[in-house]
């Protein structure tokens, strides 16, 4: 963030970009449904669920995606669950979607901030970041649909795991034996996440330091990396993952509740929201940073 704080805004506007005109689509619909109803007084007086289930029933995709629990840090703890158990890629294809475009933009930056990270670039700068990040765009796409089949293989064997876990427990009468196998499934998916993502990344920085041209071979680097320093990446992961919990459980202290309604505490919650989501994509940049470091050093 110190050595690129113009890059981790234009990530951060990036992302408000892609969000907006979602969340003023969410809001017309909103405005519509109320205008000429009681509801619009009701409201102005507080949360009514009432109101709440007979606009998400009467709306669209996109409408359903409108909750209560989006309020502080239940927005990403709603987000987590959809993507943990599968629904948010059967159930809200506009979210998908949506991530498909976040995901396109990121690859398309991704080349010109691993590039500007390296040993002796020079302090990064926008128009340089995005021209290198256009060059290296092909190849990034190309490791992304490589290790998308990866992604999409352990989401399958997750939707497989579970159901077939809570079989095998349904006769346990110890709740607690219960909890401790649903916590090693999590764990052992968890860790096929985070492995794949580290080759993903190791795959990514090899086509930039060594100037791959082969998506494949750049995956087959990146993988012969992690299998060779696997504590040393999962260690630099996991130092990363314990920051971004402690800032999400910064942000879920200070962060206004649903209840919590005035003009004032509405625009406090947005710009807490905003602060942390500038937080993350430092983390992000600086994890990537560390990544590219460890490369150059062991790789």
């Amino acid at each position: 963030m110190l050595r690129a704080p113009a890059l981790v805004l234009a990530i951060w506007l990036a992302n408000l970009v892609i969000a907006a005109p979602l969340a003023v689509f969410v809001l017309e619909s909103i405005h519509s449904f109320t205008a000429d109803s009681d509801y619009h007084q009701v409201l102005l007086e507080g949360f009514d669920t009432g109101w709440y289930w007979e606009f998400k029933t009467s709306r669209g995709a996109l409408e359903e995606t409108f909750s209560p629990s989006h309020v502080g840090i239940g927005a990403w703890l709603a987000n987590l669950d959809r993507w943990w158990d599968g629904r948010v890629f059967l159930e809200e294809p506009m979210l998908v979607a949506t991530g498909a475009v976040f995901v396109l933009l990121w690859l398309v930056v991704l080349g010109g901030v691993l590039e500007a990270m390296r040993e002796g670039a020079p302090r990064p700068r926008l128009p340089t970041v995005l021209a290198d990040g256009l060059g290296f765009f092909p190849r990034l796409l190309r490791i992304a649909l490589l290790t998308g089949g990866g992604y999409y293989l352990i989401f399958r064997f997750t939707r497989w795991l579970f159901p077939r876990l809570h079989e095998m427990t349904i006769d346990l009468t110890s709740e607690r034996q219960v909890l401790l196998y649903n916590l090693v499934a999590a764990a052992l998916v968890v860790l096929l996440i985070t492995l794949l993502r580290l080759v993903s990344d190791y795959a990514k920085i090899s086509v930039i330091v060594e100037r791959r041209r082969s998506a494949l071979l750049a995956v087959v680097r990146g993988l012969g990396l992690v299998a060779g320093n696997p504590f040393r990446v999962l260690g630099i992961a996991c130092f990363y993952g314990v920051v971004t919990v402690i800032l999400f459980w910064v942000y879920s202290a200070v962060a206004p509740g649903v209840g919590d309604s005035t003009p004032l505490t509405i625009l406090l919650a947005f710009g807490l929201s905003q602060v942390f989501l500038i937080a993350k994509q430092a983390l992000r940049v600086a994890f990537l940073g560390s990544e590219v470091a460890f490369f150059e050093i062991h790789g």
